[in-house]
């Protein structure tokens, strides 16, 4: 039972976590998006007085909205990784404590 209830409650933490960890993203992509959308509106002012033709400027515009979506992306999914690592190590160790006292 004192297992059970451990277990549950490391569960309740890890979703808890996670559930914080996915909120901060979103919050992330939101701040991403909006700086992206400043940063296009920026670029296409300034090539306007370069380039005069429109099909060029939203090319370069959708070159740098995926730039960096992509650079977002990775980054969260390299954190994932990492945290999904981090809990298999920590179940791996935990089990090495519960085989070693017994």
């Amino acid at each position: 039972m004192k297992t059970f209830l451990k277990e549950l409650k490391e569960k309740i933490r890890t979703k808890t976590f996670i559930y914080m960890y996915n909120k901060s993203l979103m919050n992330m992509n939101k701040k991403v998006l909006q700086y992206t959308e400043n940063l296009v509106v920026y670029f296409g002012q300034s090539m306007q007085f370069k380039y005069q033709d429109l099909q060029f400027n939203l090319l370069i515009q959708w070159m740098m909205i995926n730039m960096i979506l992509a650079n977002s992306f990775n980054h969260k999914e390299e954190q994932k990784n990492k945290f999904n690592s981090q809990i298999s190590n920590q179940k791996i160790w935990e089990r090495i404590q519960l085989t070693s006292t017994i």
